[in-house]
């Protein structure tokens, strides 16, 4: 949530979600509030990461594309499309010199979509030598094929990898294996309707502090303003990814 808080601040988002054109740009991705039946709030991952059960934070953000819309390729082998969904999501195409080299010239401000302004955020706040096998590239992120075990920027683990679906543990660094003050769990779902043509995209979100108390309403509201903005904007770089 941090680090949301600092891609606002140096992106300049306020501006950006104040035009037409962001509004345009995500009006095809839809965010709703997560049912708390999901099997995500049952799972072992939830058990385990949070086991006093604290209220969490949660949403969906879901996107639709037609089939003939998708890369072929994409769809001729199982697990694929869910596997280049996750590739596109941290692998997306940014600009990431403001932050990640770190210039102070005023006049370098740019708009950055996607992954890329996290990526490179955490790469100059988190990369040493106990975390150097992590993915820290874009390269390596659009070129990944995210078995369980791999981490990501010293924040993200892959815990769980199906035909249909990643789930990733956010948060905090992968070497903490412990239960978290911050935590969350966060999953790419890719389902193919073949009678209707179409593919169906989830981002899945659930933050919660696992390791003490926390009132209902645990991330302050323009935080989770400023997580709902970024989600649809992770959405629409990943799918727009995935086209052909």
């Amino acid at each position: 949530m941090t680090t949301i808080r600092r891609i606002t601040a140096v992106t300049g988002w306020g501006s950006l979600v104040a035009t037409s054109s962001w509004l345009w740009y995500t009006r095809q991705s839809h965010l709703q509030p997560l049912d708390h039946n999901d099997y995500l709030f049952q799972s072992t991952f939830m058990a385990r990461l949070n086991p006093d059960n604290h209220p969490a934070m949660s949403d969906v953000c879901i996107r639709e594309l037609p089939l003939s819309k998708i890369k072929p390729e994409l769809l001729t082998e199982d697990g694929k499309l869910v596997e280049q969904f996750c590739a596109k999501t941290f692998g997306g195409i940014g600009i990431c010199n403001l932050l990640e080299n770190g210039t102070k010239d005023p006049t370098d401000k740019r708009v950055i979509l996607g992954f890329e302004a996290q990526r490179a955020l955490l790469k100059r706040s988190n990369y040493n030598t106990k975390t150097a096998h992590n993915l820290w590239t874009q390269p390596e992120l659009a070129s990944s094929i995210y078995p369980v075990g791999t981490e990501m920027v010293d924040h993200f683990e892959i815990i769980s990898k199906t035909t249909d679906s990643i789930i990733v543990r956010c948060g905090g660094s992968p070497l903490d294996k412990n239960v978290r003050a911050s935590d969350g769990l966060f999953e790419l779902k890719a389902d193919v309707d073949e009678d209707e043509k179409i593919a169906r995209f989830e981002m899945k979100s659930v933050f919660f502090s696992g390791a003490t108390k926390s009132a209902e309403h645990m991330v302050p509201g323009h935080i989770v303003w400023g997580h709902r903005l970024y989600t649809k904007l992770l959405m629409e770089t990943a799918v727009r990814g995935l086209g052909v």
